[in-house]
């Protein structure tokens, strides 16, 4: 534990785990931290590290399964893990707020938002109402919210209001600490820098600790001022901000820093972690990261870990052992593209080297909204020409509501545009026959935002590819084993035969990406539409998906159309990048060039807004 001074929350050897039918898993294992008064602390990790864990135990939120093994957390003298309900109470809000993950579900959908900020306020402090009503305004002001908000139902306001609204909630009655879990997830880049820049703005003007919990590193990097890395329940590495991302000692921040695209070569293979988080049944001595680590040697299985402090950092590897020192590597192996797959049996049919393309000229979509005399006409698509092509990876990039994700629906032919045409290879869909529409849906495939709904829960993965495969007539029955093995391997799910016999809930949020991109694979689709394709997934897991789509489009010849709110993976992935805004395509470019000279005003707010 790196010391700090004025620490307002001391974390002392907590240990915290779930009850379960194979007994207790760990979910944060031997945890010492000082969270720093009037700072803003970052705590770092992947699905499964144990960060949202940590967070519901300060706040005092653990309930069967989850139980206390060891340990204590102290504020103001006290242990919170100790006390009684009612205690607990008059110290939520008023002395530690908690804004949840996905806290834009959190509001109630039938009251305004002005009658839950009361709620809050008559529930835990005795004001007048003009003394209430300045507390409402000081807190939408510090998140950058107009007064009429109060008067609004939830389903009345965006996703990024809904979650400054939440923030807001947290800061009412001026709380010592606020702890924010995972406050960004799923907003588009403007949203998100104006969030954080809340964030900041609620602890400079009101000197607030914040307590961030987040899985995206460039978020905490941006915010905080310390920042604690977490793996498997440890706290790997722990320092100031800037010196976790000068040093990066551990070899795990190493590679998640890695994971990230490049601002400087855009073309620079994504770093990777190899394996995946396994859950951990007894509390840990030795290194759990050992098995994943490129740098591990012999020693790293079998001896106890401790803490070694490196220029102010605490890490917790045996590279810093100083009668081990010689015996690690002192340099990252260089990520390599996986092997080119042989261009015979299934993967022989599925491969064209044909060129194929799906373009829309000058196409307009509209909706009509409301019912009554409340109806109105919506134009989600104005006028836009975009195309997709074999070999290529076309980017459509805008915020939520600009209209992209109704672009990917025309080009799956979900939508028949309003006006203009839709081609495919030159024929015009929008007259085909049913026939004809049938079999160009097979040609162009989804992969969806979210893997989990996108996969039947009662299959296992072999069959969910298994039966793609015989009803197009790609694999017979004598063959059709070898050839789910074949996509499985295609999209990086190795070795095949350890994932056919699972179901999707065994699976990781990656591997389930991976085997949404077989399926689609599997009815030989030659061009493919992926909606925000990696937003709902960790960075290193990102970066694998991201480097997934790259090889495949040079492997397999395929067109992707590539639908994001996040600049910093296009750069890497996107070969032409089309910017809209209003339902209009308001820049198209190559992709270097874009990034390097934008024209449009709003292209420029959107990389102004990377973080």
């Amino acid at each position: 534990m790196v010391k700090k001074e004025d620490t307002i929350l001391k974390i002392k050897d907590l240990s915290l785990g779930y009850s379960g039918e194979k007994g207790m898993v760990i979910a944060v294992d031997d945890v010492s931290l000082d969270i720093p008064k009037g700072k803003i602390s970052a705590i770092v990790g992947e699905s499964g590290s144990g960060k949202s864990t940590l967070a519901n135990a300060i706040i005092g939120f653990i309930k069967y399964p989850a139980v206390k093994i060891s340990g204590s957390i102290e504020y103001g003298g006290e242990n919170l893990l100790e006390l009684t309900r009612p205690k607990l109470n008059k110290i939520r809000m008023k002395k530690i707020s908690f804004v949840p993950q996905a806290a834009m579900n959190s509001l109630n959908p039938v009251m305004r938002i002005g009658d839950e900020m009361h709620d809050i306020i008559e529930a835990h402090a005795k004001v007048t109402p003009a003394e209430e009503k300045e507390m409402i305004q000081e807190a939408l002001k510090l998140v950058d919210l107009p007064d009429y908000i109060v008067n609004s139902y939830q389903n009345q306001i965006s996703g990024g209001m809904k979650q400054r609204v939440m923030i807001a909630i947290a800061t009412l009655l001026n709380p010592d600490i606020i702890i924010l879990d995972e406050p960004t997830t799923g907003l588009d880049v403007i949203v998100q820098k104006n969030i954080l820049d809340s964030i900041r703005r609620i602890n400079s003007d009101r000197g607030t600790t914040i307590i961030l919990i987040t899985h995206d590193l460039p978020v905490a990097f941006y915010v905080s001022d310390y920042c604690s890395i977490l793996y498997s329940g440890k706290i790997v590495e722990e320092g100031s901000k800037s010196k976790v991302v000068s040093n990066r000692l551990h070899p795990y921040t190493e590679l998640l820093i890695g994971s990230i695209p490049s601002a400087t070569d855009s073309k620079k293979r994504l770093v990777t972690i190899k394996g995946a988080v396994t859950p951990v049944l007894d509390k840990q001595t030795k290194c759990t990261f050992a098995n994943r680590c490129p740098y591990a040697i012999g020693a790293c299985s079998e001896m106890e870990l401790g803490d070694y402090e490196v220029e102010g950092e605490l890490v917790k590897c045996l590279r810093y052992d100083s009668a081990l020192k010689s015996k690690f590597s002192n340099t990252l192996p260089e990520m390599q593209p996986d092997p080119v797959p042989s261009r015979t049996g299934v993967i022989g049919k599925i491969y064209s080297n044909e060129t194929h393309r799906a373009e829309l000229h000058d196409a307009v979509m509209k909706f009509d909204i409301g019912r009554g005399s409340s109806k109105k006409e919506l134009t989600a698509v104005d006028h836009v020409n975009i195309n997709i092509e074999s070999g290529r990876i076309s980017a459509v990039v805008g915020a939520s509501g600009s209209g992209k994700t109704t672009v990917g629906k025309l080009f799956l032919f979900d939508e028949i545009p309003t006006e203009g045409k839709y081609t495919f290879n030159g024929k015009d869909l929008t007259k085909a026959s049913g026939k004809q529409v049938k079999e160009y849906r097979r040609l162009v495939q989804m992969i969806f935002q979210d893997p989990f709904s996108s996969l039947s829960p009662i299959h296992k993965i072999g069959y969910q590819i298994e039966r793609p495969l015989l009803i197009n007539k790609i694999s017979t029955r004598g063959s059709v084993h070898e050839d789910v093995l074949a996509m499985l391997n295609l999209v990086g799910l190795r070795p095949a035969q350890n994932f056919i016999d699972k179901f999707p809930f065994e699976l990781s949020g990656g591997q389930r990406q991976r085997v949404c991109v077989a399926k689609a694979l599997s009815v030989g689709a030659k061009l493919l539409v992926a909606d925000e394709p990696v937003s709902m997934l960790d960075a290193s897991v990102r970066a694998e998906i991201l480097n997934l789509l790259v090889d495949l489009r040079s492997e397999l010849n395929l067109g992707i159309l590539y639908i994001t709110h996040d600049l910093s993976t296009v750069r890497y992935v996107a070969d032409d990048v089309y910017v809209m805004n209003q339902g209009k395509i308001v820049e198209y470019g190559e992709g270097a060039s874009l990034f390097t000279s934008p024209k449009d005003e709003y292209t420029k707010a959107l990389l102004d807004s990377i973080v």
